[in-house]
């Protein structure tokens, strides 16, 4: 249970699991958006599928804040990966509040749909195939 981070070749990708301290996840998006930029990469993947708790929209706009001031003008797509309908509810909220960044986001139920999102593979539309 945690937080995990991984920088793969092309994007920066941020594993949420269990139940962690905010305080923790702050940091550890700020760690992973500001490392990611060394590496010039311009796309984020948020990981919750393994996540047991669901933030407030206070959290989700504190997130917004971290991703959209440190990034701002280098990190241009954010993909949320979600398990749930609730949580991809939630993942909406986080990418109305980086709207106010110029950040593209989205939530996902497919990993491979949410890479080849950030990738620039398919349209920006925010809507993941299958759930329309």
């Amino acid at each position: 249970m945690g937080i995990a981070t991984q920088l793969n070749k092309d994007f920066a990708e941020l594993i949420i699991s269990g139940r962690i301290a905010t305080d923790l996840l702050y940091t550890a998006i700020g760690d992973i958006i500001n490392e990611s930029l060394l590496h010039r990469h311009s796309g984020f993947l948020i990981n919750v599928t393994g996540s047991d708790t669901l933030p407030p929209v206070s959290v989700m706009e504190r997130i917004a804040d971290i991703i959209g001031s440190a990034g701002q003008g280098e990190i241009m797509r954010v993909a949320i990966l979600v398990a749930n309908e609730v949580r991809y509810g939630r993942a909406r909220q986080l990418a109305i509040f980086l709207e106010q960044y110029q950040i593209a986001a989205a939530p996902f139920y497919d990993r491979a749909e949410a890479i080849s999102w950030l990738l620039g593979r398919e349209p920006a539309s925010g809507i993941p195939a299958g759930s329309v």
